[in-house]
Parts: C-alpha cells; structure tokens; sequence
C-alpha cells in the first residue's frame, strides 16, 4: 500500500504542477520572435522551487518524505516542461533559426542552474539560525 500512496503522491503534485505550467503556457503571448516566454518561466520557476525544497530539505532532516516526493518529483516534475523545451528547440531548427536555438538552448540551462542556486540561497538565508543576544 505503502507504493501507491507514493504513486498517488506523484500523481498529485503532478497534477498541480501541470496545472501551473498550463497556466504559465497561457499567459504569456507570444512577442515577434515567438520566444517561448510560458514554458520558459516554467522552467526557471520549477528549478527555483526545486533548489528551495532541497535547501529545505537538506537542513530539515525531520521533514516528510511524502512533502519532499510530493514538492520534487511530483510538482516540479509536472512544472518542469523538458519535452517542451526540446520542441521548441526543434522547431527553432526546423526554421533554420540556429541562433534562436542556440540563444534559447544556452538560455534555459544557464537560468535554471542560476535557478536552483538562487533557491538553495534563498532558502539557507530564511533558515540561518539567528544570533540570539543573552
């Protein structure tokens, strides 16, 4: 039972997850190079909330492990759009847009690595113990 209270756990967060993306998907309008801005701030979003959760839970080690499938594999995962953004690229290419592909490729790592890295920091600035004065 354990197993599928996990799957279910996944499936859940993914939900949500997908939820937002969708969201995201549909808020942005496409501006004249047709840059990709919805599964970009997915992207970027989902890889901050990542870094913050394992900041978290790496400093919290009493924390859920149903919270931590939940937040990571579950709403990251269906926030985190990587088919999506390999499409994108594709279709870049298909235009011969290499520049476009090449630009949005180098964007989309280098954003979602300063992504997880904000929310490591992010989340180690909340939770540093203050100093208290006797």
């Amino acid at each position: 039972m354990t197993k599928v209270k996990n799957y279910m756990i996944v499936g859940f967060g993914c939900f949500f997850g997908g939820m937002l993306r969708y969201f995201l998907e549909n808020l942005w309008v496409k501006d004249k190079l047709n840059f990709p801005l919805g599964t970009f701030s997915a992207d970027f979003l989902g890889c901050l909330i990542m870094g913050m959760a394992i900041g978290y839970f790496s400093m919290k080690s009493q924390a859920s492990s149903k919270v931590k499938t939940f937040l990571t594999t579950g709403f990251c995962g269906g926030l985190t759009t990587f088919s999506s953004f390999a499409l994108e690229v594709m279709k870049y290419l298909r235009q011969d847009a290499l520049t476009l592909a090449a630009y949005y490729t180098i964007l989309n790592l280098f954003f979602g690595i300063i992504a997880i890295f904000c929310g490591l920091r992010l989340t180690a600035m909340i939770l540093k113990p203050k100093n208290v004065k006797e």
